[in-house]
């Protein structure tokens, strides 16, 4: 059996995946799990309710959120019985209180700010550089973080003035 391909992204979280057991286990008195052929398939009190793929990250999440929300079974016992932690629990279950179901399946974004060195600032501050001003000076003068310009000289978009030797 090999791992579901999971999305990568730096900013993404380290992720414990549920662990289905092979029989059937009982999550609550009222609700029992049982994966069949890589379908896993909830039941409350017998009855079933809901299934969804044993890869299917964001149905478990989902499910397990909906069954918190509606009392059938305690944060506690999902985290027992599928030995996932309990903040990530949590946070499903925030995010299902907060968002509703269409959260867990909607892809997010970073979205990065502005650009700060633009062509018309890099003109500059090169030229403020040639002059023979340090990134330091110049930086405290645009309103630029030192970091941003120590950057751009290390990527080569911005060139440093030869030091002069004596």
């Amino acid at each position: 059996m090999t791992p579901p391909e999971l999305p990568s992204s730096p900013h993404s979280r380290q992720l414990h995946l549920p662990l289905y057991p092979e029989d059937a286990i009982e999550v609550s008195e009222a609700v029992t799990v049982s994966v069949q052929q890589d379908t896993v398939w909830y039941f409350h009190q017998g009855m079933p309710l809901f299934s969804h793929a044993r890869a299917d990250h964001a149905s478990f999440q989902l499910y397990t959120s909906m069954l918190c929300d509606n009392g059938a079974c305690k944060l506690a016992e999902v985290v027992r019985a599928f030995k996932v932690t309990s903040i990530s629990v949590k946070r499903a279950l925030k995010k299902f209180r907060q968002k509703g179901a269409e959260a867990f399946f909607v892809r997010t974004s970073v979205v990065r700010g502005a650009p700060v060195l633009t062509p018309e600032v890099l003109q500059r501050v090169q030229g403020s550089l040639d002059e023979g001003l340090t990134a330091r000076q110049i930086a405290d003068g645009e309103g630029l973080k030192r970091d941003t310009l120590y950057r751009a000289i290390k990527s080569g978009r911005l060139r440093q003035a030869s030091k002069k030797k004596t």
